[in-house]
């Protein structure tokens, strides 16, 4: 659909306008010209070099805002859509921590602002507004995912990094509370980061069907890094809770388990460090291949974690590593992990210790 805009330019075509150097020598451009018969020329000249700008800023208007440039003879919807189409393309800098707010019952995507009182109705799209409109310059913004109505049935996919973000911390996707908030995907992945993207996850209880590339909780790829809250959840996942992959890195603390996956942490050239803190797991939640999978040249760090509850997995597979990959516990035993068995799975130049 073609966006009405009434600015034109006078003369486009050219033909019978001034030069622009005759324009630069003609007399009258100091003073004006005085009484007598007007030249066309010199005249089309003015009304283009005038026309143009009026064009330039309405086309400017119509492609920024989607909005019409009407010329009804009033300035005010113009100067309203002009300072829109100037907020589409410079971005917010912070100067104090931030928020957005979404919300899947009352919120709006296209008629939404972000604010408490007009929420977007999708995490994502709270995501790319950040990530396309915003400089955080150092601050904290934080999208503030609110209780709404039932699930949640898409996370966020963020590709790339965000403008004047320090690490994961600068931005904070954050549900509710892990017992109201909950993100259920089917056939797909909760969150995402790729290509540079750092972000720190809170307050939901994920759950994520399918399997390949989806089914699961948390994915980290190619450089990225997501930080993992104290109030989060991982329920039934078809892949795995949390995958680090091609330089991406996950790292946390304390959070719970309540369902089962393939493997609770896998690492394939990337890393996952989480110690120091308390993973509280209830209804012994089964691991189809194993707790910590090490499956290529990455690294899995958990050093000082105390771990609460059962699990199942294959007997004696509590983990498995493989393929030059570490999975490092500071000298803990085999049965450090939660599974079945008294140990794990060592092979082709994959280290435990």
């Amino acid at each position: 659909m073609t966006v009405e805009n009434d600015f034109l330019v006078w003369a486009a075509a050219g033909g019978n306008v001034q030069s622009q150097a005759a324009y630069e020598a003609n007399s009258a451009l100091a003073n004006g010209f005085v009484t007598g018969i007007a030249p066309s020329a010199p005249f089309n000249k003015i009304w283009r070099q005038a026309t143009i700008i009026s064009a330039m800023i309405a086309k400017f208007i119509v492609d920024q805002t989607g909005q019409p440039a009407i010329d009804d003879g009033t300035i005010a919807t113009l100067e309203a859509n002009f300072i829109a189409a100037i907020g589409a393309t410079v971005r917010t800098k912070l100067l104090a921590a931030g928020n957005v707010y979404v919300n899947n019952s009352t919120g709006n995507d296209v008629t939404g602002n972000g604010t408490s009182g007009l929420p977007w109705a999708t995490q994502q799209h709270a995501a790319n507004v950040v990530q396309s409109s915003y400089d955080l310059n150092g601050q904290v913004m934080t999208i503030n995912v609110e209780a709404g109505t039932g699930t949640y049935t898409a996370g966020v996919q963020l590709s790339g990094p965000i403008v004047g973000s320090t690490g994961p911390g600068s931005l904070i996707i954050k549900g509710a509370s892990s017992g109201t908030t909950a993100v259920s995907i089917g056939s797909g992945n909760c969150f995402v980061a790729t290509n540079g993207a750092q972000f720190t996850v809170n307050g939901f209880t994920l759950t994520a069907s399918g399997s390949g590339n989806v089914g699961n909780a948390i994915v980290a790829e190619s450089g990225t890094q997501v930080a993992i809250g104290s109030d989060i959840v991982f329920g039934v996942c078809g892949n795995n809770h949390i995958s680090a992959q091609n330089a991406g890195q996950v790292t946390g603390s304390s959070y719970s388990i309540t369902g089962g996956a393939l493997a609770h942490w896998n690492e394939s050239k990337g890393i996952i460090v989480v110690g120091g803190g308390t993973i509280t797991l209830t209804g012994t939640p089964a691991f189809s291949v194993t707790f910590a999978n090490g499956a290529l040249g990455g690294l899995i760090e958990s050093v000082g974690e105390t771990f609460t509850g059962s699990a199942t997995t294959p007997s004696n597979v509590r983990y498995n590593v493989a393929l030059n990959s570490v999975i490092y516990t500071n000298g803990q035993a085999g049965t450090y992990f939660p599974g079945t068995g008294t140990t794990g799975a060592t092979a082709t130049g994959g280290q435990y210790g």
